[in-house]
């Protein structure tokens, strides 16, 4: 997956200086509705998709086991013809790019610019059935924050933090789908005020 504008995701956790022998960390960004690995456009095969990387992912995980943490960083509801169609033609409460996520047990996700470009009432429709945690620090609704500010998992016996922001251009370019019922604010504020917080509470 191709990073454009895509929300900051960071993650930290209070761990032995070897981090990286402790805990694998994979990330995807702008999966763009490619749940299959096919050009819907051309009617053929492509060399993308969340079932090419859920391969991948399998791979990783046979080798390390509990010790992935599975994270993305957004742009995932908008960007073929088969997300639209989920969008606009067949809007089921289940999406199948969301159960695409379920199933490959994904730990946290960031909502992106594009996940607002069908409205905000699609967006909560498909994460209301997500299995993963939905974290975003610096948006909001009328009063208060949109999605879980942070959250905090356990890997191989390792906690971590888990935090992100999503691209302020939302509120600009979405203003029609978001006014009145979102906020997207500063990311760095945000995501800093959630840094402190958690190193208050010793994640």
């Amino acid at each position: 997956f191709v990073p454009m504008l895509v929300p900051l995701l960071t993650v930290a956790g209070i761990v032995s200086a070897n981090l990286q022998d402790q805990i694998t960390i994979v990330a995807t960004t702008d999966v763009h509705g490619r749940a299959m690995h096919w050009d819907y456009l051309h009617d053929r095969e492509a060399p993308w998709g969340l079932t090419r990387a859920a391969t991948a992912i399998d791979s990783i995980r046979r080798v390390k086991g509990d010790a992935v943490l599975l994270v993305d960083a957004g742009d995932l509801l908008q960007g073929n013809l088969f997300a639209r169609y989920f969008a606009t033609e067949r809007r089921v409460g289940r999406h199948p790019v969301v159960d695409a996520f379920n199933a490959m047990r994904y730990d946290a996700f960031t909502p992106g610019n594009h996940d607002f470009d069908f409205g905000v009432g699609l967006l909560d429709t498909a994460l209301a059935y997500a299995q993963f945690n939905v974290v975003s620090a610096n948006v909001y609704g009328p009063v208060r924050p949109a999605f879980r500010e942070y959250v905090v998992v356990e890997k191989n016996g390792i906690r971590v933090g888990i935090t992100g922001g999503t691209t302020p251009g939302a509120a600009v370019w979405n203003r029609d789908k978001i006014a009145g019922r979102r906020t997207v604010r500063p990311i760095l504020p945000e995501v800093g005020q959630i840094g402190r917080a958690s190193c208050r509470e010793r994640v």
